[in-house]
């Protein structure tokens, strides 16, 4: 029988221009609910599309509880193409899911707190990300500190991710935890997905993205009919997460790929001047894989209005491990 198919928006208030979509599928078994949430950022497309073709697909396969889809996380910020930061306030929005608000709150806040609490019942949330137009990501699932860590794992382990990040809370936070980090502080299973970015193959990208949000639903018994599989095991690493911030404005040369595993001082880049002239050698702190690239040229040590370097970043990396 064919899932029951609601869409609805919802409202942010004071921005009617960030009105978010939702789309929520119901089977006539009672099972778990699950929440889907792409486009964290405006240009996240991978993770976006991940949205958008699950939801074609979902309708003949659900045959046990709901799963909420929100496609679209930061609208305003997909139709003005804006890369990581929401127009209508120059802040990031998946940084305003685990950051407290001000007393005065910004388009990022509101739309943080109304997609939280329309998606706060849920059983499972699974965040969706996929790399920024300016960005490429390894292939990655994560699990935010206090998420139900058991079933959390085992669904890491079923998303088909070449690597799973386990992230140490006493750190300071290089991976941003966005809903999925708002959903785990209740105790509940959560999980980020990544995968793919930069300017090139959305489509293939979002396909591996996809493939791994049915292997979940799978695992979690809420849809029938497909082939679960994971063509290639999971390997671990974590828990510390390090980003690179440049010191000085410059042009930004990777010499390393995301995905690669990398030894303590491996030179992961350079940032030089506009005639070439070194300014900065990039190398690893620890052994680890590189989760995030960027792969725009220019990089800029100025920070947006909120305090986000995320302009300056180049490497992100995690540190190795092997259970």
């Amino acid at each position: 029988m064919t899932a029951e198919r609601k869409v609805r928006a919802i409202a942010v208030p004071g921005h009617p221009s960030a009105e978010i979509p939702l789309i929520e599928f119901s089977a006539t078994t009672p099972g778990p609910v699950v929440n889907i949430v792409g486009g964290l950022a405006g240009t996240a497309y991978p993770g976006i599309a991940a949205c958008r073709m699950l939801a074609k697909r979902l309708p003949g396969l659900l045959t046990k509880g709901r799963v909420r889809i929100v496609p679209v996380v930061d609208v305003a910020g997909f139709y003005a193409r804006a890369a990581r930061f929401c127009p209508l306030d120059g802040r990031a929005v998946v940084g305003a899911f685990t950051t407290a608000a001000a007393e005065e709150r910004s388009a990022s806040d509101r739309i943080a707190e109304a997609v939280a609490e329309a998606i706060a019942d849920a059983d499972v949330h699974i965040d969706v990300r996929g790399g920024e137009l300016t960005e490429l990501h390894a292939h990655w699932a994560a699990v935010p500190p206090a998420a139900s860590q058991f079933e959390s794992l085992a669904l890491a382990v079923a998303s088909g991710a070449d690597m799973r990040v386990s992230v140490d809370p006493e750190d300071p936070m290089a991976l941003e935890l966005g809903a999925a980090g708002r959903i785990a502080t209740g105790s509940r299973a959560a999980l980020i997905i990544s995968g793919g970015g930069g300017v090139t193959d959305v489509v293939g990208h979002a396909q591996v993205l996809l493939d791994d949000l049915l292997r979940v639903l799978d695992a979690l018994d809420v849809i029938d009919g497909i082939v679960t599989e994971r063509a290639v095991p999971l390997r671990v690493v974590g828990p510390r997460v390090w980003s690179h911030i440049a010191e000085s404005p410059g042009l930004w040369m990777p010499a390393t790929a995301p995905g690669v595993w990398v030894a303590a001082g491996e030179v992961l880049g350079h940032i030089r001047d506009y005639f070439g002239e070194p300014l900065q050698e990039v190398t690893a702190p620890f052994d680890g894989a590189v989760l995030a690239l960027t792969t725009s040229m220019a990089v800029n040590v100025e920070p947006a209005p909120d305090g986000d370097r995320w302009f300056g970043r180049t490497v992100t990396v995690a540190e190795a491990s092997r259970e």
